[in-house]
């Protein structure tokens, strides 16, 4: 009886290693999506849109962004703040920008790098 257990567990934890192994997201930081949830590479989720507005006291940025598929957005217009807020004297109304988003607090993204295009 003792065999059988060990046999069994050891067939288990092969098994796992082996669902571990094949699965390419294991150990992945490069903006895989892990369970519906995503991942982020060190530069951060990629995106580009045009300025339509700077708040330079608010350190935010509202861009007109095309599609975002790694969070599932559609086209839209949205306010972003800036990691670094001095990157509002990067920008001016009417650029077309390359930005990375990263997450921040309370599921808010932040412009981690921006550039114009």
């Amino acid at each position: 009886m003792k065999i059988l257990f060990f046999l069994l567990a050891a067939l288990t934890l092969g098994t796992a290693s082996l669902a571990l192994a094949a699965d390419p997201s294991h150990g992945d930081t490069h903006g895989t999506i892990h369970g519906g949830m995503q991942t982020q590479t060190p530069e951060g989720i990629a995106a580009e849109g045009t300025i339509r507005d700077i708040d330079p006291q608010a350190g935010k940025l509202v861009i007109e962004h095309g599609p975002i598929a790694e969070l599932q957005w559609p086209t839209m217009v949205m306010d972003f703040r800036l990691q670094d807020p001095a990157m509002v004297e990067t920008v001016q109304v009417g650029d077309a920008v390359r930005f990375y988003l990263i997450a921040g607090e309370r599921g808010a993204y932040l412009i981690r790098d921006i550039e114009v295009r």
